[in-house]
């Protein structure tokens, strides 16, 4: 629902880099490996290099799913099946289907232990497209210990702050700069595709809610239109694909009136609306919750018009006015700030929790 800022040099972005491929013992899973798989990228594409799909923006990432994925269907695919016959080649065929359709169901009829078996055998082989790197490489111990220290390091640069899916959880560092309170999700699974799973712009900072009670294994169909909704993309237009809307707004003729007449929360609602229709929009809104989850937070907004009722625009003349006489100069922007909050008045984005809910009502509420 946020966009991430990334506000770092390019000496910072080059160093995350630098860091995971940095030359440690031989136990180290990218041990002299770099030049090796630099070379299978080039039999790819001639631009391909190691150091770009860690560092590739998010559209070139979608543009590396492409080229990798065809090579899998014309290379790897016809060697892994040439393994199998009967039914555990047709198994292995649907598992591939599966792959690139989630909604495809392997109906064969296969002893279990055998298609764990042959399910294992696959994403190993996959996974090995590395050069030999059989293992998932945000798995290992010390990669997985780089990337947590980069993000706690730029914390502050990366305004963390609330999950990026949802905008209601808190997702600080820890005091002491040393624990993280926030996982990282992979917006493109790492179990479909192992070799972008410690690209930078791959891993978005999450609340545990989103990550491992929502979003989980599931992933999104269109890869295209994830441009439009992954944080890490430049693109990035959500924000304005999503709206939390009043059943009534400062427009109405009966604006004043309606406001009068809410007494409690069941006096009013708040949708979070899909603004075009967008399939992957209302795909995005199931996949985290959102609706239910924010849904129970209503109370925010039912505070916000309670405070709206209370200090209506003529009131906040008259509180002017008072301490005008009283030889205070503060203006009227300043009186807002101090009742409503000043979050809801920022231009830039400031990453709070309910940022966007709290400045769409602002907004229908004549706030703003």
């Amino acid at each position: 629902m946020k966009r991430i800022n990334y506000n770092l040099k390019n000496e910072d972005i080059e160093n995350y880099y630098l860091e995971i491929t940095k030359d440690r013992d031989k136990r180290f899973l990218l041990y002299n490996k770099v030049s090796t798989i630099d070379n299978f990228l080039k039999t790819i594409n001639k631009s391909f290099s190691f150091k770009d799909i860690i560092l590739a923006d998010f559209s070139r990432l979608l543009y590396y799913i492409t080229c990798i994925e065809t090579h899998i269907e014309v290379i790897i695919k016809p060697q892994i099946l040439n393994n199998y016959k009967g039914n555990e080649r047709q198994y292995a065929e649907d598992f591939f289907k599966a792959r690139n359709n989630t909604k495809y169901k392997n109906l064969i009829k296969i002893d279990e232990d055998k298609k764990k078996k042959i399910s294992k055998e696959i994403n190993k082989k996959i996974c090995s497209i590395f050069c030999g790197i059989e293992t998932i490489l945000y798995e290992n111990g010390t990669i997985c210990e780089c990337i947590s220290d980069f993000f706690m390091k730029h914390s502050e640069d990366l305004n963390i702050k609330t999950c990026y899916y949802c905008n209601i959880d808190f997702v600080n560092i820890f005091e002491n700069n040393t624990k993280n309170h926030f996982t990282l999700d992979h917006i493109l699974p790492k179990s479909k595709y192992p070799y972008l799973s410690i690209s930078l712009f791959n891993l978005i900072p999450s609340c545990y809610s989103c990550n491992s009670k929502f979003k989980r294994q599931k992933e999104f169909e269109k890869l295209d239109f994830l441009n439009k909704i992954s944080p890490s993309s430049k693109t990035f237009e959500l924000d304005k694909l999503l709206e939390f809307k009043l059943n009534f707004d400062i427009s109405s003729i009966d604006f004043e009136d309606r406001l009068l007449k809410i007494k409690e929360i069941k006096d009013f609602k708040v949708e979070l609306k899909n603004v075009k229709l967008e399939e992957e929009v209302d795909i995005f809104l199931d996949m985290f919750a959102l609706k239910a989850r924010y849904e129970f937070h209503q109370n925010i907004s039912f505070d916000m018009i309670k405070k709206r009722k209370k200090y209506s625009d003529s009131q906040i003349n008259e509180i002017e006015k008072l301490f005008f006489d009283k030889g205070i100069s503060i203006d009227k922007e300043t009186l807002k700030k101090d009742i409503f909050g000043s979050m809801i008045f920022a231009k830039e984005d400031t990453n709070e929790p309910f940022e966007k809910y709290k400045k769409d009502i602002a907004k229908q509420l004549g706030l703003i």
